[in-house]
């Protein structure tokens, strides 16, 4: 008789992106689906985003608009 039981689903890191000191790390999370090397665009999207509202000079403005274009494959690396 053979044993059945349940594997247990990965743990998933909570953040796409870690900050140490001034360097970004990425998770598994920001893997793209095409390459194992490489970021889907929202991750490094989403950090820059974060990172253009965090460097708002007054807390009355607000980013309204932000465009990125990725003109190659952002590397699955520190930034």
């Amino acid at each position: 008789m053979a044993h059945s039981s349940s594997p247990e689903a990965p743990t998933l890191p909570a953040a796409v992106f870690v900050q140490e000191d001034n360097v970004w790390h990425p998770s598994i999370l920001a893997r793209g689906p095409w390459d194992p090397h490489a970021q889907h665009g929202g991750a490094p999207g989403a950090l820059f985003a974060h990172l253009a509202e965090a460097a708002v000079p007054d807390p009355e403005w607000q980013l309204s608009r932000l465009s990125i274009e990725l003109i190659k494959p952002v590397p699955v690396a520190p930034v």
